[in-house]
């Protein structure tokens, strides 16, 4: 076996998780909270977010909604951004492009990257959570 597959090898076994209902429990070096946290169940109207690490950024994908623009006054259908903790939050309203969390089960995608880099760079983390 070559010294590329065995890398391989260990990488994935090193970053896996059973599926996206446990996400939560083996998350990459970037992110530090899932927002729900994976497998848990919420109201079809909760906030989804991420607490990343110092030096991360990120978008979401909520309801197949990519979400990457800041929420301001004049819009609030996008992103708020604690800065100083580093958290990114999303909330569904009916106002908003994502309305509501689907019912049974919702997913969110998160796209993280380093500061420096740029959002092709993104590395994907998807958790799953009960809407109820």
């Amino acid at each position: 076996m070559s010294l590329l597959m065995v890398i391989g090898v260990i990488y994935v076994l090193d970053n896996s998780v059973s599926g996206p209902d446990d996400a939560s429990l083996n998350l990459p070096s970037s992110i530090e909270r899932l927002i729900p946290a994976s497998g848990s169940t919420v109201l079809s109207q909760s906030s989804v977010g991420i607490d990343l690490k110092q030096g991360y950024n990120a978008y979401l994908v909520v309801e197949g909604q990519k979400i990457d623009n800041d929420a301001t006054e004049a819009n609030p259908d996008g992103l708020f951004r604690t800065p100083s903790l580093e958290i990114l939050e999303y909330d569904p309203a009916p106002d908003k492009r994502v309305k509501r969390l689907s019912s049974p089960r919702a997913c969110v995608d998160a796209f993280v990257w380093r500061v420096e880099e740029s959002p092709a760079t993104a590395q994907q983390t998807t958790w799953c959570f009960n809407v109820g």
